[in-house]
């Protein structure tokens, strides 16, 4: 049997034969897929510090906005905006219809301006002449 370092190097192998562009978008909805995943688990706890559940929200609306444009260049940035809006909002019916996760319009606020914010920093960076 092998080690779980074996497997994730298989893994990493057989995403560098699809090519860059294509293990960077499997790479994506992987991440998409993982988040939403984590998002429906119950809490471990209570956050470090007040409003810490807003930051994570913006950090990684952030993040993957910048993701979606890696992984999406011609598309253009309100259709991503929009659908990575949706993809928050589903997120947040789907944790309102568990017993142990609430629903929350200020986590998907702090999810709207991350994606704002992602999206103009690819901006940019590629105004300034350095391709994402």
């Amino acid at each position: 049997m092998a080690t779980p370092e074996e497997h994730w190097l298989h893994i990493i192998d057989r995403l560098s034969a699809l090519g860059q562009k294509r293990a960077t978008r499997v790479i994506y909805y992987l991440a998409l897929i993982v988040i939403l995943g984590m998002a429906l688990m119950p809490q471990a706890g209570e956050p470090g510090f007040p409003q810490a559940d807003k930051v994570m929200h913006f950090l990684l609306f952030a993040l993957l906005a910048v993701g979606s444009r890696l992984t999406h260049q011609r598309t253009p940035a309100p259709y991503l905006a929009a659908g990575l809006l949706c993809y928050g909002g589903v997120m947040e019916l789907m944790q309102g219809m568990t017993s142990w996760r609430t629903a929350s319009g200020g986590d998907l606020l702090a999810d709207g301006l991350g994606i704002l914010a992602g999206l103009a920093a690819a901006r940019l960076r590629n105004t300034r002449g350095q391709k994402l």
